[in-house]
């Protein structure tokens, strides 16, 4: 076999090889279209949360008011926030994957510019983000 050949099957290998070891499969980070530009035709907000100091349980809440905060905005220019959030969320392991299934309902009272306006939204996704260690949080408003 000439050397050329031999020198150019040895630099496809090494392609080939180094593109298989990028990502391995499954373990994706890629982020959903929501986290840079909101669903159009409804009142919706994004909210993040890093989860690497106090855990993922109190990043989803931070990421949630922070959310909900965003829609509050969305009513006025200056808003305080008094509310609750109720959230369920079950864990599924299985394969060496994670799988989270939550509901989350948040119902607050917003004062925004003097005024006293309910808020309620409800999480209609999250996104845990593994190389930057966040949470993500899209809300919707529910009417």
């Amino acid at each position: 076999m000439p050397l050329i050949t031999r020198t150019t099957l040895l630099f496809v290998f090494i392609i080939v090889i180094s593109a298989c070891a990028g990502t391995p499969s499954g373990t994706a980070n890629v982020a959903p279209d929501w986290v840079n530009e909101l669903p159009k035709g409804q009142s919706a907000a994004v909210g993040s949360a890093s989860y690497a100091i106090f855990g993922e349980a109190k990043a989803r809440e931070n990421a949630t008011m922070k959310a909900l905060t965003a829609l509050a905005l969305q009513k006025g220019g200056s808003v305080d926030l008094v509310g609750e959030i109720q959230n369920s969320q079950t864990v599924n392991m299985s394969n060496g994957g994670e799988r989270i299934t939550d509901r989350a309902t948040v119902t607050v009272n917003a004062v925004i510019k003097g005024e006293d306006i309910p808020v309620k939204g409800k999480v209609q996704s999250h996104w845990k983000d593994t190389v930057n260690q966040r949470v993500w949080v899209l809300m919707i408003e529910d009417n």
